[in-house]
């Protein structure tokens, strides 16, 4: 069992008396931060909360059409760049394996995020809403949802990606949580060895270009 999975009680309860109270509270504040909606949206500026609260809270934005999460025009709805980053950690593969992702950029006010899985076995292009008040419950075809401790995604664009995760990472959580909190796996580069996206990624990836992105 790891020092996180201690630290959270994954499959063990533990007591007040295990950390010291200043540590205590610092992870208390960071799993809050992950599940908490509220905690998430009071990061933002007045006039984002105001355009998130028009969207509202829904699982699909009205209208929508074409597949879930991978047409711009059925884009994933969350709240925010924070929300975009803690629904693409908190996928992963039906057997488990995490998502990572980053940012491409955008296109009429849809964001658009590359992932992969960190076994490399999955690589895909998603679009998503970040005007509303919460997280869709709904998952792109071929996701399940998976409570994950640490973010794995940034909302800047790694040119090398999936290389260099690790300090994009740990930029990303200084920025947004106040404190470096990296997944430990991404550490290892040789993780990425013969990582290669496949012929149908890199035709999508190239219609993004030519469409302007």
């Amino acid at each position: 069992m790891g020092f996180f999975d201690r630290l959270f009680g994954k499959g063990a309860k533990r007591s007040q008396s295990d950390l010291p109270p200043e540590i205590e509270a610092i992870f208390k504040k960071i799993h809050n931060f992950m599940v908490d909606e509220d905690t998430q949206n009071s990061n933002y500026p007045p006039e984002l909360q105001q355009l998130m609260v028009v969207g509202g809270g829904v699982d699909e934005v009205p209208g929508a059409a074409g597949e879930f999460g991978r047409d711009i025009q059925n884009p994933i709805p969350v709240n925010g760049p924070i929300g975009e980053l803690i629904y693409i950690s908190m996928m992963s593969l039906p057997g488990g394996c995490a998502i990572m992702g980053h940012r491409l950029g955008s296109m009429e006010g849809i964001d658009i995020f590359e992932t992969v899985s960190l076994d490399g076995s999955r690589w895909d292009i998603l679009f998503f809403d970040m005007y509303h008040t919460r997280k869709s419950k709904r998952l792109p075809s071929g996701y399940k949802a998976y409570f994950q401790r640490f973010l794995l995604a940034t909302n800047k664009w790694v040119p090398t990606f999936p290389c260099d995760m690790y300090e994009a990472m740990r930029e990303c959580t200084e920025r947004i949580i106040g404190r470096s909190l990296v997944y430990p796996q991404l550490r290892d580069e040789r993780l990425f060895q013969g990582f290669s996206r496949p012929t149908h990624h890199l035709q999508g990836l190239e219609v993004l270009r030519l469409c302007g992105m």
